[in-house]
């Protein structure tokens, strides 16, 4: 029986992920594909079947070194069922650096493509050829293949997760010293989903477009969790574009929820939470620090922005309140929500 309440009695991802096994709703859109939660689910356990056959003994650390790709998706729904451990792998780092990260946080097994593969040629990061997965490999699909039909539920059933189970290790930006790996068990991630999903509204029918890079918590945190906990779809982007942002949010059902913009149903309002400002700043034409969008869509992304938002007359943005320093809120920020209107040429009203 699936369990959204794990056996300790508390919530617990792999918990969430069996609610969802036998759900025809859309779980995950990546450019024209879609995929029902019950075939998200699916792949998942395909991937948690093959962690199992490839481990020993004691769960164990699968980094992740890919980009936006729905098979970053399916491996943290592997490692959730299989009580296993993500670690994010962030891109950006190389060198000796970057398989320091590997080796401190004890990884076992890499998941990869052709790009992360080229980062780690020649470098010492302790972990055998054959535990490095290529995903746009023939190897990599001919091990899927024998793994086909695995039953999320057996595997649940089998590995036991709970919610205290160590679930992900993500790093630090190390703005202020080496990047160091934070903890974050099945539980905590249920609860902050359930957190979020109460705070920003998410709704069943929801489409949660993601633009963060999935090795970063506010992906997961304000938008996968939240997503899983009503079962609104994920639309996955590569990367955020000020120049193809809105073009997007047509393209889903014009239902964004960026990691996490949310616009409900008969809304009115688009909601912004946590770690999306500086996004809606740079494709807004409004000063902002780190300016993402130039870099992502270049010179006259501020017109393509405004010439939409002329023609859709207005649209309110929300900001959320940061909590303050203590709050138990923790990663999952305020519900307290400031609007800002910005009339038909993108100027704000008030």
């Amino acid at each position: 029986m699936p369990r959204e309440i794990g056996a300790d009695g508390d919530p617990s991802v792999a918990g969430l992920l069996e609610a969802l096994a036998a759900d025809d709703h859309p779980g995950l859109r990546f450019g024209d594909q879609v995929w029902s939660w019950r075939q998200v689910v699916s792949a998942g356990a395909v991937r948690a079947s093959l962690l199992r056959s490839m481990s020993g003994a004691g769960p164990p650390h699968v980094g992740v070194l890919l980009g936006n790709v729905p098979e970053y998706l399916f491996w943290l729904g592997a490692a959730a069922l299989a009580g296993a451990v993500v670690v994010g792998i962030n891109p950006t780092r190389r060198g000796d650096e970057l398989a320091g990260d590997i080796l401190r946080t004890d990884c076992r097994l890499i998941v990869t493509d052709t790009e992360g593969a080229q980062l780690l040629d020649g470098l010492c990061f302790g972990v055998p050829a054959d535990r490095v997965l290529r995903i746009d490999g023939a190897a990599y699909l001919h091990l899927l293949e024998q793994h086909q039909g695995a039953d999320p539920h057996a595997i649940v059933a089998d590995a036991d997760p709970v919610a205290a189970d160590l679930f992900l290790l993500l790093f630090t930006s190390g703005t202020t010293g080496t990047p160091k790996a934070v903890r974050c068990t099945q539980g905590r991630l249920a609860s902050i989903g359930m957190r979020s999903a109460a705070a920003y509204g998410f709704e069943r029918d929801d489409v949660a477009y993601c633009t963060m890079p999935l090795f970063h918590g506010n992906a997961l945190m304000a938008l996968w969790a939240p997503s899983l906990v009503v079962g609104a779809t994920v639309a996955l982007a590569r990367r955020f574009s000020a120049s193809g942002f809105l073009g997007d949010v047509h393209r889903h059902d014009q239902r964004p929820a960026a990691a996490g913009l949310h616009v409900p149903r008969g809304g009115g309002q688009t909601r912004l939470t946590a770690g999306q400002q500086g996004h809606r700043r740079a494709a807004l034409g409004e000063r902002s620090r780190h300016r993402p969008a130039d870099t992502a869509a270049g010179p006259g992304h501020h017109h393509h922005w405004c010439t939409h938002l002329r023609s859709r007359r207005t649209v309110a943005i929300s900001s959320p309140r940061w909590p303050r320093s203590g709050s138990s809120q923790g990663t999952a920020r305020s519900s307290h929500l400031r609007n800002t209107v910005f009339g038909k040429r993108g100027r704000r009203a008030g």
